[in-house]
């Protein structure tokens, strides 16, 4: 993954203005009032992270399809109006959408957008793919950074793609397979099932032969289907099919769909039988609807797999608009986070940088001239006489000529640093004394934990910012790796 920068890498921004590409494309209903605030809740963080160094915060954000012109309808006075009252001092441009610009990357446009503004941060991680002005026109102008939301975001994804809990399901949905090929591909070697329902199923349906009647298909890609289901990998289907006949009566149906009729959500047998999938996982993905779910007759395959992913113990991550906007946030469990669409998107990327800003938003600097280290560390290990005779076999089995072209760290626990340190001091040895862990703050009511600053003084050279145990453990982050590291720096 590209390293993309986050806010402590911009400059200062106190008594700057910053503008923030957040994601406000909220619900709205008839009367265009805010049905579900969670995409400004969302967001809050992130600006008050930025108000709190000083910056005042000039956001935009895009709003419906108002299709490169000015509607009414797609104002984002009812987002202005919420977000004053939770983030007073915000300014909020109108809706990007409104010029033709936005959606065309037009360099005039984001001459605009950047004038007067000192730094960029990026929030809006279900537009990040996309190449549009706001997205990828400011990295290349301004200071930039990721937000406390888009990081977010990416850290579950990556863990979710690296590390998961298993068992691990993907529940896949929507309209066309075409859209999602490529993620169905990339989650197969992942994921140790896949649920299939929506309009997409039938495809994979009409590929084991069954008849779909009237069902949206998309026949060009029965082949890949067929290829897909004899992978050997786990993929369940519909057994049942809720839908209307060939005179337009709602009807239920089994796995053969007769002339005319036409399938728009998976059945009771099915929904549960789905369900049950969903509560013996570890970790849940779902992206994309059962079924039509906005005509209420065939919202039950959908409703019944949104309630399993409440109910279930796993750690469940919901991405795509639709369903989580049919549903109020407060509906979900603490435990699940909501990723947008652009989430399932990303399974079929093999690294960050084909994303559109990641080539604009830069990397830390890495020192050309800088020698490989190689570090060491044990567990919660081995006592102080056992520590010292580890570090003298090693001693003895790496000679000097070892050492011409790389240097070694060696990092006990806390308990063992005096005791390793003077082996290293004491013998002379060619190696650095190292930490296996820091807090990132110097002080303060965090007991139990060491301040770099604390090392530092102690003689210690490195530490270990962030550990995969760490991860699986306690649920530390990319930030907090990235905070420890930050702080070491400065003590030398």
């Amino acid at each position: 993954m590209s390293r993309l920068p986050l806010l402590e890498d911009l400059p200062p921004v106190s008594g700057k203005r910053v503008l923030l590409r957040a994601d406000f494309n909220v619900p709205l209903d008839a009367s265009g009032a805010i049905t579900d605030d969670l995409r400004i809740r969302a967001a809050l963080p992130t600006i008050q992270w930025l108000q709190s160094q000083g910056a005042t915060v000039v956001a935009c954000s895009h709003l419906g399809r108002p299709k490169g012109e000015p509607n009414p309808k797609y104002s984002m006075a009812p987002v202005r109006a919420r977000l004053e009252e939770v983030a007073p001092g915000v300014e909020l441009l109108e809706n990007l959408r409104f010029d033709p610009g936005e959606e065309k990357n037009d360099p005039a446009f984001v001459a605009r957008l950047v004038d007067g503004v000192d730094a960029y941060v990026d929030d809006a991680f279900g537009a990040a793919h996309r190449a549009h002005a706001s997205i990828v026109g400011p990295p290349t102008m301004l200071p930039s950074a990721m937000g406390l939301l888009l990081e977010k975001e990416v850290d579950v994804l990556l863990g979710l793609r690296n590390n998961p809990k298993r068992p691990f399901v993907a529940v896949l949905g929507g309209a066309k397979v075409s859209d999602k090929l490529g993620v169905v591909e990339a989650l197969l070697n992942t994921v140790d099932a896949l649920v299939i329902g929506g309009a997409m199923c039938f495809t994979f349906l009409a590929a084991q032969g069954h008849p779909i009647g009237d069902s949206l298909w998309e026949p060009d890609h029965v082949d890949t289907c067929a290829r897909l289901l004899a992978s050997g990998k786990t993929i369940h289907l519909p057994e049942d099919i809720v839908g209307v006949d060939a005179s337009g009566g709602y009807s239920t149906f089994g796995l053969r769909l007769p002339d005319g009729a036409k399938g728009f959500d998976i059945g009771p047998g099915s929904a549960a039988a789905f369900s049950d999938v969903i509560m013996d996982a570890r970790t849940v993905f779902w992206n994309g609807p059962m079924g039509m779910f906005e005509d209420d007759r065939f919202a039950a395959g959908t409703r019944t797999v949104a309630q399993a992913m409440a109910d279930t113990k796993a750690f469940t991550v919901v991405g795509g608009a639709t369903v989580p906007q049919r549903w109020p946030s407060s509906a979900w469990p603490t435990r699940s986070t909501t990723c947008p669409p652009a989430a399932a998107r990303r399974w079929n990327c093999s690294s960050w940088a084909t994303c559109p800003v990641s080539p604009h938003c830069g990397r830390l600097p890495m020192p050309s001239d800088r020698r490989p280290l190689i570090s060491g560390n044990w567990k919660m290990n081995l006592n102080h006489f056992e520590a010292i005779q580890t570090v003298q076999k090693l001693a003895y089995l790496v000679g000097k000529d070892d050492l011409v072209d790389v240097d070694v760290s060696i990092h006990p626990p806390f308990t063992d640093i005096r005791s390793v340190q003077t082996v290293i001091e004491g013998d002379k040895l060619d190696f650095a004394l190292g930490a296996q862990h820091c807090h990132w703050d110097e002080k303060g009511a965090l007991t139990g934990e060491v301040a770099p600053v604390f090392l530092a003084k102690l003689g210690v050279e490195y530490v270990i910012a962030g550990h995969s145990e760490r991860r699986e453990l306690f649920g530390e982050t990319t930030r907090w790796s990235t905070r420890r590291s930050r702080r070491s720096r400065p003590t030398g």
